[in-house]
């Protein structure tokens, strides 16, 4: 389907929502071309200085989708930012032309709003790129952008704030009971002061440390929340913490087929 036919596709789809006092008023942002986060922005804030109801934003957001697809122009909404984004945007520019934007999670009107608003900017923008990369697109883009992602900086650390794969590394069965074993081992190993008294009040005893690609524990920190009973045995417990890990191996990330390293957490509670 060419893009006049889609166009006017669209127009019929959506036309219950287009009055002639809402294209006046969009007719105020024309000369704001939205090609980049910056623009886009400074679109945002002026489309909210007309302080139009959310009905009147949503027929001015289809027109300007309908208006940039008779260009033959495509855009990619993403409402969070992945640490693969820049990526992402590389591929989707370079490979098949399309720009992309940063959106705010409160954005002109909720996309996640389907009963009333499913027809804005956005929701017809994505069901453009579906109709015309099919339904699986950005994900297996995403997935291209992920990979390029960690394979590009296999020798930094990741940790939970840069690496959506680590974060599902840690959240898979296989790590699970990698962790569950190391807390039996410790339910065994901790030897508790005879003076220690148990209240099972959240005390803990905290490690943060490097995994290196071969299952290295580097750079070990161990920190304890012990209430003031029991704090006297503070140095004792941490100590033996401490000795632990640093004779065993933890499990190394691997992501993409690579292994990589990581910044670690690991909580062990008291009893």
């Amino acid at each position: 389907m060419n893009v006049i036919k889609l166009s006017l596709f669209i127009l019929i789809l959506f036309s219950s929502c287009t009055n002639e006092e809402n294209i006046s008023k969009s007719n105020i942002l024309e000369k704001l071309e939205v090609t980049d986060d910056d623009s886009y922005r400074k679109y945002y804030l002026e489309l909210n200085k007309l302080n139009l109801s959310k009905i009147e934003k949503c027929a001015i957001e289809k027109q300007r989708a309908i208006n940039e697809l008779q260009k033959n122009s495509l855009t990619f909404c993403l409402n969070y930012y992945p640490d693969y984004t820049e990526e992402l945007i590389d591929i989707l520019k370079k490979e098949y032309n399309i720009k992309s934007i940063i959106t705010p999670l409160n954005d002109i009107v909720s996309n996640s709003d389907s009963t009333n608003y499913e027809n804005c900017y956005q929701k017809i923008m994505d069901s453009i790129l579906d109709k015309r990369f099919g339904v699986n697109f950005i994900k297996t883009q995403s997935n291209r952008a992920n990979k390029k992602y960690h394979l590009k900086n296999k020798d930094s650390i990741f940790n939970f704030s840069n690496s959506t794969e680590f974060k599902s590394f840690v959240s898979s069965p296989k790590y699970k009971k990698f962790e569950d074993s190391i807390i039996k081992i410790l339910n065994k190993h901790i030897i508790y002061p005879k003076s220690y008294i148990s209240k099972n009040n959240n005390a803990y005893l905290s490690a943060d440390f490097t995994v290196t690609k071969k299952g290295l524990i580097k750079d070990l920190v161990i920190e304890s929340k012990l209430d003031t009973v029991n704090n006297k045995h503070k140095l004792n417990l941490e100590e033996q913490l401490e000795d632990y890990l640093k004779s065993i191996n933890w499990m190394p990330f691997e992501a993409f087929e690579s292994k990589i390293k990581v910044k670690e957490h690991f909580t062990y509670y008291l009893k």
